[in-house]
């Protein structure tokens, strides 16, 4: 049986919170290990993906759309549960993970540090491969560190997680560039039998207009990496942002916190067709953002 098919079996077999995860977390498990048991409801958590504290901040909670619960009252607090129980664990003092044995000898290569390459490189680890990440950045993390403001994901909080990754087996080598310090073909030579790529999405859309060129206009993925690497970023008494995502709300909240005095959100649809998460959605109208539908 092809590998597609048995894992569509499989997550056909899951409880709707679960297929719906794109990790496919048991979340049965770890919500049932509340009542005490942080340290195992964490470790449930991390069979199937490194970011438990970071999933718990930023994740948008398919889970809990699919929520049976809802059929009763309202879905189970899923994401908040995962941050409770990680933040607890870090609290009470970083756990180290155990080093996982290398039990093959070809090298993997992956390139690119952020959510993706990161997660590749832990669950080769876990297989026991010698995994080495190379990052162009001088921090691991890709838009987790980069580009997600520090009011919804601390940065503290993404060291301690890459830091759990890199306990399991994983080097990783940053202010490495691909396609100039390193190429397919060093690497080849250097000994590794596989090259996995995880560039990420690191531009931003454009809305392909007249004027979007201008001075003043920025795209918000640049404008919060610019403020992540400490750029200094004038932005103005009053700022419109386009968009309902989420990066459109990050945006618009950290101009908030730049010091615009006046900071509304354009989006051409309807509020209950924002892709942005309601509840970032509610923290952006306490800080004063007007939203125009």
């Amino acid at each position: 049986m092809p590998l597609t098919e048995k894992l569509s079996q499989d997550v056909r077999k899951f409880p709707p919170c679960r297929a719906a995860c794109p990790a496919h977390v048991n979340v049965q498990a770890y919500v049932a290990l509340q009542r005490g048991k942080f340290e195992e409801a964490v470790e449930v958590i991390r069979r199937d993906m490194p970011f438990p504290a970071i999933c718990g901040r930023v994740c948008f909670s398919p889970c809990e759309d699919a929520c049976a619960r809802v059929n009763l009252d309202q879905a189970v607090a899923i994401r908040a549960l995962k941050r409770l129980v990680a933040d607890i664990e870090r609290e009470q003092g970083r756990v180290v993970a155990e080093p996982v044995p290398k039990k093959y000898s070809e090298k993997v290569a992956i390139i690119g540090a952020g959510p993706a390459g990161l997660t590749a490189a832990y669950e080769l680890a876990k297989l026991g491969y010698p995994v080495t990440v190379f990052e162009r950045m001088a921090e691991p993390g890709g838009m987790m560190r980069y580009c997600i403001p520090d009011f919804r994901l601390e940065k503290f909080v993404v060291a301690n997680e890459i830091a759990y990754i890199k306990d399991v087996g994983v080097e990783i080598k940053t202010g490495v560039e691909f396609g100039k310090d390193i190429t397919i073909e060093s690497l080849k030579r250097d000994g590794y039998k596989a090259i996995f790529f995880a560039i990420g999405t690191q531009l931003g859309m454009k809305l392909n207009v007249p004027g979007e060129d201008l001075e003043g206009v920025i795209n918000a993925v640049d404008f919060l990496r610019a403020i992540a690497l400490g750029k200094k970023i004038t932005v103005g008494e009053r700022v419109a942002v386009i968009g309902g995502g989420n990066t459109a709300i990050d945006a618009a909240r950290m101009a908030k916190k730049l010091g615009a005095k006046e900071v509304m959100i354009l989006y051409r649809r309807s509020r209950e067709e924002m892709p942005a998460l309601p509840h970032e959605v509610e923290l952006a109208e306490k800080d004063g953002i007007k939203f125009y539908f």
